[in-house]
């Protein structure tokens, strides 16, 4: 339920940024679209056995968006993804790391997904939209920290002006470092928990 009201409240902010008239032109068809992020860009399912070993058997919303779009969907997301694991393969992490390490993602590379989405982008001048989905995991890394502690809700509540500070400077890092390759278009953020941000420069 949570997935599909995060891809219908997406489409909107789309629709709103990228503008309605782009998909119905033909002249976006095979332009691209890259989707960043943690579990939710890739469309991970828990418990799904087996079927981790084919990263097509998850349908993440960049499939729902580049089809409605006609752009072509480049997802990156890797389950477990934080922002600071995003910006460095030693950073904070909620599994994205040893994820890679057992199965395939929608696309492969070793570097950290920053590097991956800015070299994409400095390669494929024709990319018309961005979303990332990050910042949800740096959460459950706190709720993990705090679940043996006397007091858990108190120990969220201390530990949480820093993992905002933490999650923010992370992404304006992300963004500076997305806007240095010289793309100009769309960026959507997406938190994980159903609220956006659109950013065009």
């Amino acid at each position: 339920m949570q997935s599909r009201l995060i891809l219908s409240v997406l489409m909107v902010i789309v629709f709103f940024a990228f503008g309605s008239a782009s998909a119905k032109d033909p002249s976006t068809r095979h332009k691209d679209y890259l989707a960043l992020g943690d579990s939710v860009a890739f469309g991970y399912i828990d418990q799904a056995g087996y079927a981790y070993f084919n990263p097509t058997n998850f349908v993440p919303y960049a499939d729902y968006v580049g089809y409605t779009l006609r752009l072509k969907p480049v997802d990156a997301g890797c389950p477990g993804e934080t922002t600071s694991s995003f910006l460095s393969l030693s950073g904070a992490d909620n599994g994205c790391r040893p994820y890679r390490n057992q199965f395939p993602l929608h696309v492969a590379y070793r570097s950290t997904q920053l590097a991956f989405a800015t070299n994409f982008l400095e390669h494929h001048r024709d990319t018309r939209l961005v979303t990332i989905a990050l910042g949800a995991n740096d959460a459950f890394l706190l709720e993990k920290e705090c679940a043996e502690a006397a007091h858990p809700q108190q120990c969220i509540a201390t530990g949480a002006s820093q993992l905002f500070s933490t999650v923010t400077q992370n992404m304006q890092t992300i963004l500076t470092a997305l806007r240095a390759t010289g793309f100009d278009g769309v960026i959507v953020i997406v938190n994980g928990c159903g609220s956006f941000v659109t950013t065009q420069s």
